[in-house]
């Protein structure tokens, strides 16, 4: 599950830009290849994995399932992390891999398209050589070009088993429609066998990605000033910490100061990328690249090749939290602290027999807190430095967790809910609803939609004032955050007055 303590070394690509850039990049952009990785969706606990790959579908073949099951191990096996063994019986983590359907096809057709051509000849005198000449003349015209249609698809899923009774399934299909002219196209569109092959490659290296740590890689760009240049043949030849020591050496003028400072950020960067995600190095060189391409920004805001480096941090840092995040379960899964799903006992605890004001402050959602009882796919899982976070699936059917309050609303008016919540995968509605008796006694149930549908971001902050519910609350009895189709994770759930 784990990269190796050092990656392969830096590949470095050269490469001629079009567009005009500013003088500090040139026109001849050079480019660096860093090899980050990403960490997995799902966590794998314990010490033993067990692989089952199978498929209904006519068209795969069992050297395709080879394939899949080979990258599996090979991912899980390179890390070092997990012992495989053969049988499910007894495995603490059970992958199981199904193929329903494969499918390619590949047709040639003919189709008319206008082309700006030769469409003939005409004769006219040229004055400077005294003499009728032969000219060619061009136009449109509607010529017939062989198109290669190529289109194919893969449906499979992976199910994950993990301590604690927890199961995860995540779609790994993928899908294929290119059309190419006058003979393009690339070696998967060779032949139908050839587009099953890729797409089940496809399938596999989207499994490996859930379960293990997989290649991401970024382009960095250097800045080529020429008091750079002895740092930037170090970079290019990955040898970035002489490359960071020789940019070191001392501050620049003017925009070469910007310049020199962005392309610390790229050795301390490409240094990050050098060990585990987990370990304190890994960050350190991420936050020391931050600052750097920080510092570039603020002294030269014009230059857009300043502004993608700070998001592709961003991102680095987000995987960094999410590895420190697994390494933590990972280990207290070997120490026998193995996570439970969400609790199903019963709610709320009772403080000289009455409730406490804030019944739902659990914001970390630890294992020790009671009250939530689960309706679907859910559990407790941990994320980097927020710890403990609640996560909904709902890819079978919608997940619902919910905490009886028995509140008296009087104790908390006016009273505000608020939460945080993130999308991790789809575009799933996320709802909150809240149970609760009018002033007659009459019991109301309202449901308000956190979010209609976002694609998977970061944590994002919610909240409601309670005093806007018609009828006014007198009681409040129940609430349940719904999550249909997809998987959101929430943390800091709070109730109280302002």
């Amino acid at each position: 599950m784990f990269p190796p303590r050092a990656f392969a070394a830096v590949a470095l690509v050269l490469a001629t830009g079009i567009a005009p850039a500013m003088a500090k990049f040139g026109m001849s952009k050079t480019k660096v290849i860093l090899p980050r990785h990403r960490p997995p969706e799902i966590t794998l606990l314990g010490e033993t994995v067990a692989i089952e790959v199978s498929s209904r579908a006519r068209a795969v073949t069992e050297r395709h399932l080879e394939t899949l099951r080979g990258e599996l191990e090979a991912a899980l096996a390179d890390a070092g992390s997990f012992r495989l063994v053969e049988s499910a019986e007894g495995a603490d983590n059970v992958v199981r891999v199904s193929i329903d359907d494969l499918r390619a096809h590949l047709q040639d057709t003919v189709e008319m398209e206008t082309r700006y051509v030769k469409i003939g000849e005409r004769q006219e005198w040229d004055e400077k050589k005294q003499k009728t000449v032969t000219k060619d003349v061009y136009g449109n015209r509607d010529e017939p070009v062989t198109v290669h249609v190529a289109s194919g698809h893969l449906v499979g899923r992976l199910e994950a088993s993990i301590p604690g009774g927890i199961r995860r399934s995540v779609d790994i299909g993928d899908t294929y429609d290119q059309r190419f002219r006058d003979g393009q196209g690339g070696r998967e569109a060779a032949s139908e066998p050839a587009l099953e092959d890729w797409l089940v490659e496809q399938a596999a290296r989207r499994a490996v990605a859930v379960v293990a740590f997989s290649p991401d890689p970024v382009t960095a760009l250097l800045a080529v000033d020429g008091e750079l240049k002895d740092g930037n043949r170090m970079a290019e030849s990955g040898r970035f910490q002489e490359a960071l020591d020789e940019w070191r050496r001392r501050p620049l003028k003017g925009n070469k100061e910007a310049a020199r400072l962005h392309n610390l950020g790229v050795a301390h960067e490409a240094l990050a990328y050098t060990f585990p995600m987990h370990e304190d190095a890994h960050r350190e060189h991420l936050r020391e690249a931050e600052q750097s391409y920080r510092k570039a920004a603020a002294l030269d805001p014009g230059e857009k090749y300043f502004r993608e480096p700070l998001e592709r941090i961003t991102v680095s840092l987000d995987y960094a939290e999410a590895a420190s995040g697994l390494m933590a379960e990972l280990a207290a899964s070997r120490a026998g602290h193995v996570p439970r799903p969400v609790a199903a006992s019963p709610a709320g605890e009772r403080a000289d027999g009455t409730w406490t004001p804030s019944p739902l402050r659990n914001g970390s959602f630890e294992s020790s807190l009671a009250g939530w009882r689960l309706e679907g796919t859910g559990a407790v899982v941990t994320e980097g430095r927020r710890g403990r976070v609640l996560e909904l699936s709902g890819d079978a059917a919608a997940a619902r967790a919910a905490q009886t309050l028995e509140l008296s609303y009087d104790a908390i008016a006016p009273g505000v809910l608020n939460l945080e919540y993130r999308v991790v995968e789809g575009e799933p509605p996320l709802r909150l609803v809240l149970r609760y008796e009018d002033v007659r006694g009459r019991e109301r149930t309202s449901s308000t939609d956190v979010s209609l549908g976002e694609s998977p971001a970061g944590w994002t902050r919610w909240e409601m004032e309670l005093d806007r519910l018609r009828p006014a609350p007198a009681r409040l009895l129940e609430l349940a955050l719904v999550v249909q189709e997809g998987r959101a994770r929430f943390d800091n759930v709070a109730l109280g007055t302002r």
